[in-house]
């Protein structure tokens, strides 16, 4: 049983799906793997891009691969409560998720599936920012391009001024 702030969860899982595409005939291309290193790790990936992010928890849980993680997202928002309890596992491959008076059991694909699964050695880029910063991103993200033509188009431009 794993045991993670619903605020930080919703936002993690925002963050994976910002790069899963909405319509995938690969089951495993439209989910977001979970698993626990000493926090709770959310990754998402297109094949192409892969974003991970990381929250604090409390417990330990199967590693598994959530479909449509922008649909539990948008209910755990609703239900509105401080923490969300996560239990995967069990005889067939489910994910049972409890918060306040939300509690739905859901489908999972097994975490080897997920192709962000094998990272490569070499990390390209690391970034930590603050809430301060990701809202500054956050507020440009609508203006990226989304058409596969206009490569240079689609991504967000980070560079340092002074001590930033």
């Amino acid at each position: 049983m794993l045991t993670v702030d619903t605020i930080q969860f919703t936002r993690a899982l925002g963050l994976a799906a910002s790069v899963i595409k909405r319509r995938n005939v690969i089951p495993a291309l439209g989910a977001a793997r979970l698993s626990v290193n000493g926090g709770l790790v959310i990754e998402g990936s297109d094949l192409d891009t892969t974003t991970r992010a990381e929250i604090a928890c409390q417990g330990t849980t199967d590693d598994f691969c959530l479909p449509d993680p922008l649909r539990l997202r948008d209910a755990l928002r609703q239900a509105g409560s401080g923490a969300v309890i996560l239990q995967a596992g069990g005889e067939k491959p489910t994910l049972s998720a409890i918060s306040g008076d939300f509690s739905a059991s859901l489908a999972t694909l097994a975490a080897s599936d997920h192709p962000g699964a094998e990272l490569p050695d070499e990390v390209e880029f690391t970034a930590t920012l603050g809430a301060e910063a990701l809202g500054q991103i956050a507020r440009v993200m609508p203006a990226v391009s989304t058409e596969e033509t206009c490569y240079y188009l689609s991504g967000v431009c980070v560079h340092r001024i002074g001590d930033w």
